[in-house]
């Protein structure tokens, strides 16, 4: 009978040490995770492109990152933006980037921003140092640890660029107070390295083949075609004509209403079963909220939550966003977000000057393509 209770004393222990490991590895699990994001990622996660208009730049970072951009304080500069790159922490709203790429229309030079910037204690940076990002002049600035305003430490890496009527800042965090063993910091620095080395203006890009998997076509043998709703959306009232621009891997279909009201509906489909349908005619529209707006959650009202966008400036007084809904369902994934002032605040809305919009966007191919076909699309007045 001893080795009997002997056996099962063990099995007891052993089940005692495997609960333990468990809580363990929950505790570690729940755990807070540091104030910015490791820019740590495994060596063979893909990328994916991230891709800019005004100024016109593309750049590559993880897939499981998420992208957001937002309006950026800024002196004496025009549509400032800044675009974030980073993983989004557990039980955060939003993002806290790891990259930040910021720009903003300036007329100073690099040294004459840098100047200015020292003067005002705003920019002390340890070191300076020229440099080039795929041929393009930029500044390296290297920092010292820095002391933030809930006492933690980070180290900032900045390059500073001028392109055209644009100053671009691109900022990393190398080290923070979550990161203090080397094999981390060493990840970051790869990670930021490969980001930098991807960054590129739109000159360059339209050189390169499509990183995509169904199109092995490069950017300058695509065959475009064009669609126009002028002559009929003079009709209508409200919005104004447009022209498209779009593949030929995509198809057009229109539906015109001449009983008053007139409306126009102007369908762009694919073989995936994706399309771009923009709608001309009486309804409502609702506010488009993004995780960095205060009301996000408590919001009250006719409004669709996003959980990420792409930006497109599209002339001097329309910006739009190719937002992706939150809560995505089986008949579409996106809507074209338009932005307005309204009461003294800045917002973005659901219906456009083109008109409302329903998007079915399920592969990053027809995300790529309808970020063209937005950026080539032409407002008829």
């Amino acid at each position: 009978m001893t080795p009997k209770l002997l056996s099962g004393n063990i099995r007891i222990l052993f089940l005692v040490f495997i609960s333990v490991l468990i809580i363990i590895y929950l505790i570690r699990l729940s755990s807070p995770p540091a104030f910015i994001p490791s820019l740590g990622t495994e060596s063979d996660e893909k990328w994916e492109i991230y891709k800019n208009y005004n100024p016109d730049f593309t750049v590559e970072y993880p897939t499981s990152w998420i992208v957001e951009v937002s309006q950026a304080a800024c002196i004496d500069c025009g549509n400032p933006y800044s675009i974030g790159f980073g993983p989004k922490l557990k039980n955060q709203s939003f993002l806290t980037p790891s990259i930040m790429v910021s720009y903003a229309e300036k007329s100073s030079t690099i040294d004459q921003y840098l100047k200015a910037c020292s003067e005002s204690q705003v920019c002390q940076a340890s070191s300076v140092e020229d440099t080039t990002i795929n041929g393009v002049p930029a500044k390296k600035l290297t920092f010292p640890l820095i002391k933030n305003a809930v006492d933690e430490n980070f180290q900032p890496e900045d390059y500073i660029m001028k392109k055209d009527k644009y100053l671009i800042t691109i900022r990393a965090i190398i080290q923070d107070s979550g990161t203090e063993n080397n094999i981390d910091i060493e990840k970051r620095r790869k990670t930021f390295d490969r980001f930098i080395s991807t960054f590129k203006f739109q000159l360059e890009f339209s050189k390169d083949t499509a990183n995509t998997a169904n199109n092995s076509k490069t950017q300058n043998q695509i065959t475009w075609k064009e669609y126009s709703s002028a002559d009929f959306s003079k009709k209508i009232e409200f919005w104004a004509g447009f022209k498209l621009i779009y593949p030929s891997t995509w198809a057009v279909a229109e539906m015109k209403n001449e009983a008053e009201p007139p409306s126009l509906i102007v369908k762009l489909s694919n073989s995936s079963g994706d399309f771009f349908e923009i709608i001309q005619g009486s309804g409502g529209g609702g506010y488009c909220l993004f995780p960095y707006e205060a009301d996000y959650s408590t919001f009250q009202g006719n409004g669709t939550k996003y959980s990420k966008y792409i930006e497109i400036n599209k002339t001097k007084d329309i910006v739009w966003r190719l937002a992706e809904r939150a809560a995505a369902d089986d008949t579409w994934t996106h809507d074209l977000c338009e932005k307005r002032t309204l009461n003294g605040s800045v917002r973005f809305f659901d219906s456009t000057k083109i008109g409302f919009t329903k998007i079915r966007a399920t592969t990053s191919q027809s995300v790529q393509d309808l970020k063209d076909i937005l950026n080539k699309l032409e407002i008829v007045k």
